[in-house]
């Protein structure tokens, strides 16, 4: 093969691959939800912008991401993604957007992301549990196991709902001039009612406000953080991570020229910013 044909095999690879991704989601919802309609490449929705999987009676959708379609090099405006979750929030449909390398390394946490979006899972009262302060240690192993995201490497503070001694749910802060509240999340399977609410009551037992918090607006939505009195305040810019075989994503750790990424190979993955809280009272 000559450089040209290699190159025109490799993308193809990539094309095929992104596709049977799309497709492997949309078959799984339409396993879990077998008696509801659900709709692939919907147009109609979002006035011609599309929509990969959509299911109308729950107001869900969700675009997979390719990371080669999905840089900088071929959407060229940073805002993409972030402009289609706003349109979406604005006509009631909780979007969830995937990236292919997610799928690729924590397809079973991505799963889970969906099943809860659509209520597939099992609900826990809080009448049998208690919060408990944990360790890093434990804390950190409950956030690899069961969180899609990173755990900031910062936090120092973790707290647990236990129901049998499992625990069902961890939340994790940091300290730097005030308390940050830097992930919240649940058992794989299992939603808690009320869950963040709790472990925010016995938070303001022990430390003191304000309480900031963050959220991924690519993946969650905001509804267990205004129960648990937070205020939204503005959000962030799209955040920027960075890859070269189109495979993984790796953060943009410090500030680097356009040019100086170009040289060396790297791409620019832009997603839709987080959403900021803040809880003073």
């Amino acid at each position: 093969y000559n450089l040209g044909q290699l190159i025109f095999l490799y993308m193809k690879n990539l094309l095929q691959g992104t596709s049977r991704q799309e497709i492997s989601v949309f078959n799984f919802i339409n396993t879990l939800m077998p008696e509801t309609t659900v709709l692939k490449n919907n147009r109609q929705v979002l006035n011609g912008k599309e929509l990969d999987i959509y299911v109308p009676s729950r107001k869900f959708a969700v675009e997979f991401n390719g990371l080669y379609f999905h840089n900088d090099s071929m959407k060229n405006d940073p805002f993409y993604h972030l402009q289609k979750s706003v349109e979406c929030e604005k006509k009631g449909i909780h979007l969830i957007q995937i990236m292919s390398d997610e799928w690729e390394q924590k397809k079973p946490l991505v799963l889970d992301l969906i099943r809860k979006s659509l209520g597939k899972c099992d609900n826990v009262s809080l009448q049998n549990c208690k919060i408990v302060e944990i360790s890093k240690q434990e804390g950190d192993l409950f956030m690899k196991r069961h969180c899609l995201l990173e755990e900031d490497p910062h936090a120092s503070l973790y707290y647990a709902i236990l129901l049998d001694n499992e625990k069902m749910a961890v939340a994790s802060f940091k300290k730097e001039k005030n308390w940050t509240l830097t992930r919240y999340v649940e058992r794989m399977g299992f939603t808690v009612h009320s869950g963040l609410k709790k472990i925010i009551d016995e938070f303001k037992t022990q430390h003191s406000l304000p309480l900031t918090a963050t959220l991924d607006r690519r993946l969650y939505q905001k509804y267990d953080f205004i129960e648990a009195g937070f205020e939204e305040i503005e959000p962030t810019n799209p955040n920027v991570t960075i890859t070269k075989d189109f495979k993984k994503r790796f953060p943009l750790k410090e500030k680097t020229s356009d040019e100086k990424l170009e040289k060396q190979g790297w791409h620019k993955v832009y997603d839709c910013g987080n959403r900021r809280f803040l809880l003073c009272t």
